[in-house]
């Protein structure tokens, strides 16, 4: 391996390691969020629910509701039914493997 190969790898590492950061901060922000507005309260009390329904309930912009719901599926923090769109806390969904894919 060359020096340069090193450097390269070096750089790429570095760059990995500042993202890794980045993807930390980012999820304490949205989990901070969702204590904020008490959207981890709402779903646990309503079970299941889509974004429009967590919107009203937690009295903010539907947009904002569907964009938080994303990011915590998308890290498998909240489980994610396709075919109805809705999202809940892993503990609200029935015990049949096929209701949500975690």
């Amino acid at each position: 391996m060359t020096n340069l190969m090193i450097e390269e790898l070096e750089v790429y590492q570095q760059e990995m390691d500042q993202n890794g950061d980045f993807g930390d901060a980012l999820h304490e922000a949205v989990t901070s969020a969702g204590d904020k507005f008490g959207l981890y309260e709402v779903m646990l009390h309503h079970g299941p629910i889509t974004s429009a329904c967590l919107a009203t309930q937690a009295g903010i912009p539907e947009r904002l509701a569907r964009l938080w719901l994303n990011v915590q599926a998308a890290a498998n923090r909240l489980g994610h039914q396709k075919k109805t769109d809705l999202y809940g806390l892993w503990s609200s969904w029935p015990s049949t493997p096929q209701t949500a894919s975690r």
